[in-house]
C-alpha cells in the first residue's frame, strides 16, 4: 500500500506514519518498495506477517468479549462511532480561519 493511502486511511499526518514505520523497518516488520515517482509502497516482511496473525488472534477475542460486554446496544454503539468519525474528518479538513464552520451536531469545539 502506498504511504499516502495508508495515512490517509489511519486519518495520521505522513510525518506521524514516517516515525511509526521507521521503528517497524528497524525491528524488520515492514520494508518499502520503490513504486512510481516518489512513492513507498509498504509491504509486511515474514516477521510483519507473523506478528499480524498473533495480533489478530488476540484482536477476535478482544472483539468477541468487547461484543458480548456491549451486547444488544452494539448497534447503536457502532452508528455513534461512524457519526463520530464523521466530525472528525469534517473538523480536520474545515477552514483554519475559522469562516467555514462544519456542521457538528450541536457539539461544540
Amino acid at each position: 500500500m502506498p504511504t499516502m493511502g495508508l495515512s490517509a486511511r489511519l486519518s495520521i499526518k505522513r510525518t506521524a506514519l514516517y516515525r511509526a514505520l521507521a521503528v517497524l523497518k528497524r525491528r524488520d516488520l515492514v520494508r518499502s518498495e520503490v513504486g512510481r515517482w516518489r512513492e513507498q509502497i509498504l509491504c509486511l516482511t515474514d516477521a510483519g506477517t507473523a506478528l499480524h496473525r498473533r495480533a489478530k488472534k488476540g484482536w477476535a477475542v478482544t472483539q468477541d468479549a468487547f461484543v458480548a460486554a456491549v451486547g444488544a446496544d452494539g448497534p447503536v454503539f457502532v452508528t455513534m462511532l461512524d457519526r463520530a468519525r464523521a466530525m472528525s474528518d469534517t473538523l480536520s479538513n474545515a477552514d483554519p480561519s475559522g469562516t467555514d464552520q462544519p456542521e457538528t451536531g450541536g457539539i461544540t469545539r
